[in-house]
């Protein structure tokens, strides 16, 4: 797939190799400005999707009133994050100034679907997922449980190759995985709620790249009747811990048992992202040979450190063994709300 692009690229592009085409050979251009542009592309992708991330490590844990008493529980729980979009610098100035990203992703979409979804996201993206949550509570009032989601390698494995045979090996994986233990300081009772409080650790790990750069449509892009060809490997890797405290209250009324928590979160975040064994090629029948140059691969890490406060509110729904609970969240490090909905089961 070809792509056009700005003059401004195409005259930067071969001032870089400008010197190989005069004698048929490359003097060792300087790519400093093109790693630079691919790495402020990977610092933007950081900046709207660690939010999303971040707030995921929160929600999902199965859970609704302040005490669940002396039972055995499981919990199947889905959910999502809503943040202010993907990609954001769509929507504002262009930090780019070889390749204007935006304009390459516009003049690819023409179906009027894609095209009104694709603007939706510079202002707004949901992240959903999936948990399973088990946990027990003792007559102490010490209650325990844990949570595990996770979206496997071998759901990409089978579908990329249905929907795009030629991507090559494309990694996309999620795994998310954490524990809480409570204490109950006071059980419901008539005109009084449950109160109880508690503290948690979640590990997050999130990850996606691609094997070979050829293999995706940014390969080939038409310089003015010049082919830029791309190879190396691509790959975004991010790492979250969670961990803090929280304080939950609830009244049971009937079967309607409405809750509200306030926690203190500190999350610990390691993104790592970039391009390994990066070869540039530029291409055409006016060259005499095919222009080649490698450099310093563009390679960004970033750790970040945020302290949470997170209030949620929500209801839960118990009839006999069975429970629904519905409850949203704010996150106020990354300013992104996270709602879900379980089905949880008693024994």
């Amino acid at each position: 797939m070809r792509k056009r692009i700005t003059s401004g690229m195409f005259a930067t592009l071969l001032f870089l190799f400008a010197g190989g085409a005069a004698f048929g050979q490359i003097p060792g251009p300087d790519l400093t400005p093109l790693y630079n542009e691919l790495g402020t592309l990977f610092e933007e992708i950081g900046k709207d999707t660690l939010p999303h991330i971040q707030q995921f490590g929160l929600i999902m844990e199965g859970t609704g009133a302040a005490a669940i008493g002396p039972h055995f529980f499981f919990s199947l729980t889905a959910g999502s994050v809503f943040t202010n979009g993907i990609l954001t610098f769509r929507a504002g100035d262009n930090p780019f100034s070889i390749f204007d990203i935006n304009q390459i992703l516009t003049e690819q979409l023409t179906d009027p679907q894609i095209v009104q979804y694709y603007d939706l996201t510079k202002t707004f993206f949901l992240n959903p997922g999936l948990r399973l949550s088990m946990g027990f509570g003792l007559k102490n009032g010490l209650e325990f449980l844990g949570h595990f989601g996770m979206v496997p390698q071998a759901v990409a494995d089978l579908l990329v190759p249905m929907v795009m045979s030629q991507l090559g090996e494309v990694t996309f994986n999620r795994f998310n995985a954490g524990g809480r233990i409570r204490k109950v300081l006071m059980s419901d009772h008539p005109g009084l709620p449950a109160v109880s409080v508690g503290a948690g650790y979640t590990y997050t790990q999130f990850n996606m790249g691609f094997s070979d750069l050829s293999t995706l449509p940014l390969d080939g892009l038409n310089v003015s009747g010049f082919s830029l060809g791309l190879s190396g490997s691509m790959g975004i890797n991010t790492k979250l811990h969670t961990a803090g405290i929280e304080v939950a209250i609830s009244k049971k009324l009937l079967f309607f048992v409405p809750f509200v928590r306030l926690g203190a979160w500190y999350q610990w975040t390691n993104y790592d992202a970039g391009i390994t064994d990066l070869v540039i090629t530029m291409s055409s029948d006016a060259l005499p040979q095919d222009l080649s140059a490698s450099g310093t691969d563009p390679v960004v890490a970033q750790k970040i450190r945020d302290l949470s406060f997170v209030p949620s509110v929500g209801f839960e729904l118990a009839i006999g063994k069975f429970s629904l609970i519905v409850f949203g969240m704010y996150n106020t490090a990354s300013s992104s709300l996270g709602a879900n909905a379980s089905l949880q089961f008693k024994i």
